[in-house]
């Protein structure tokens, strides 16, 4: 297995340069917006077309939007993940609450960090 690879602000040759790249035998692609309404449809595009087609191909689109940004549901593409910081909250607060997943001192103080 390939050691995973976390490139901050990676250039893309696209004309686009989401916030980073994790990868190994996968590519994730974070794009964070801090403002409202604030997702652009080409940036979306020239993201997606940096992916290759098959699994584990994503773009996680990450905003303070309390509904999905009609933009990213335009898109029509599976590879493109849409999540608000609410709903991320919400996922980080069901870790930390669940005794079954205990999660470790490490992963609690990390996932503790604003």
């Amino acid at each position: 297995m390939k050691t995973v690879a976390f490139t901050n602000q990676p250039a893309t040759g696209t004309g686009s340069i989401p916030d980073a790249r994790i990868s190994a035998d996968f590519t994730y692609l974070p794009d964070v917006k801090i403002a409202h309404g604030t997702v652009d449809e080409k940036q979306l595009r020239a993201h997606l077309k940096t992916l290759v087609e098959g699994p584990r191909q994503l773009l996680f689109v990450l905003t303070p939007d309390a509904t999905q940004p009609p933009v990213t549901a335009s898109l029509a593409d599976q590879r493109l993940v849409w999540f608000n910081f609410a709903a991320l909250h919400d996922a980080i607060t069901a870790v930390l609450d669940d005794a079954l997943l205990a999660p470790s001192e490490r992963d609690r103080f990390l996932l503790r960090q604003p």
